[in-house]
């Protein structure tokens, strides 16, 4: 869970920064609370200003935003995140197919879906047995730190996850065997934090491998540098779905959208009605009609179950200002592994950040 400045006294919980604290984990639950003050102030404008809108976020965490967003408004929101393509992507590199050729429709929740389906648009073949082989016969290393912890969990729960092991790892206790250690920050801890007021952030990145490792010593920081001119790139989607979104709504272009995140409402068997979940759709008239998918794998299901009752529990801390609910959904969440150190983790927390979480009871 990656919350900077806490310590936590927490053992294993504070250990535990191989895999993002965003959108998972009690990172992930602490990120929710941040953002639902003034993403619902938006939501309630948009209430009192234009009922019928369509709010579009793409604030993580997708899930629990959109879920206080649809059970605390009456405000239609969808959430929006390109981790879908990642997924595609790898699925086109193991298969050595171009991927506008695959039908890949998938279902959970955001940055832990699943691809139900694989299939050849052209000819209709089921290419999952296909897959299943590759994958055996692959380098075990090839491309690790993005799809070692994919592979063994299509290896035992039998369908192929999305988007990469940085953010899976988040709903996964066991993640760590399966995720190198990721160098996102560099600080040095003798100097200070580097999060203290006044100090110079840290370089960042996404993921190691994006690093330049080979630039010179003291030449200019590539991630500050602009480039000379737009024109000179070629065109290309950028896998952002709302313009697709805003034409289809606004000008009745019936258009299919391949992931999102809505209430559920029967599109995924065996989950509540009500749970944010990530699914295809199709705009038709105006609206998003999700694609009814199949039952998820028990494995699956149970993973999938188990964070909308975290989510739940989050909403209802943060509506009833429960102290009590919100250690509910921690002690639930399966990165937890014990009780007194989430306790006091739950109590530093909202120490350090009182001026950006709701008062609590």
């Amino acid at each position: 869970m990656s919350e900077e400045g806490a310590d936590c006294r927490s053992g294993s919980l504070k250990n535990r920064t191989k895999v993002y604290g965003e959108n998972g984990g009690p990172g992930g639950l602490f990120h929710a609370l941040r953002q639902f003050g003034p993403l619902l102030e938006i939501a309630r404008a948009i209430e009192r200003k234009a009922p019928n809108a369509l709010f579009l976020n793409f604030s993580n965490p997708e899930h629990k935003v959109c879920e206080a967003i649809t059970r605390l408004t009456s405000v239609k929101v969808v959430g929006l995140c390109h981790g879908y393509f990642y997924g595609v992507r790898q699925i086109s590199a193991f298969l050595d197919i171009p991927a506008e050729r695959l039908e890949l429709p998938a279902a959970g929740i955001n940055h832990f879906t699943w691809f139900q389906a694989i299939r050849d648009k052209e000819t209709g073949e089921d290419l999952y047995p296909r897959l299943r082989e590759l994958e055996r016969t692959a380098n075990w290393v090839s491309d690790w730190h993005e799809i070692g912890l994919s592979r063994i969990l299509f290896r035992r729960f039998g369908l192929w996850p999305s988007p990469s092991a940085n953010h899976i790892g988040e709903y996964i206790s066991w993640a760590d065997d399966y995720v190198p250690t990721q160098l996102q920050y560099f600080h040095d801890p003798a100097v200070g934090s580097p999060w203290r007021e006044g100090a110079e952030t840290p370089e960042w990145y996404y993921e190691i491998r994006f690093a330049d490792t080979d630039r010179p010593f003291h030449a200019p920081n590539p991630a500050t540098t602009l480039e000379t001119s737009l024109e000179e790139r070629p065109v290309a989607s950028s896998e952002e779905l709302a313009i697709p979104i805003i034409e289809a709504v606004a000008c009745g272009v019936k258009r299919h959208i391949p992931a999102v995140d809505i209430p559920n409402r029967g599109a995924i068997p065996g989950l509540p009605d009500d749970m944010v979940v990530e699914v295809p759709v199709t705009v038709v008239d105006g609206e998003l009609v999700p694609m009814r998918m199949a039952e998820l794998l028990t494995g699956i299901l149970a993973m999938v179950q188990l964070q909308g009752s975290i989510h739940k529990l989050l909403v209802e801390a943060y509506a009833e200002q429960s102290k009590e609910k919100l250690l509910q959904a921690i002690l639930l969440d399966p990165i937890v592994d014990n009780h007194n150190r989430a306790v006091a983790m739950l109590d530093e927390f909202l120490r350090l950040q009182a001026d950006a979480l709701p008062p609590l009871r």
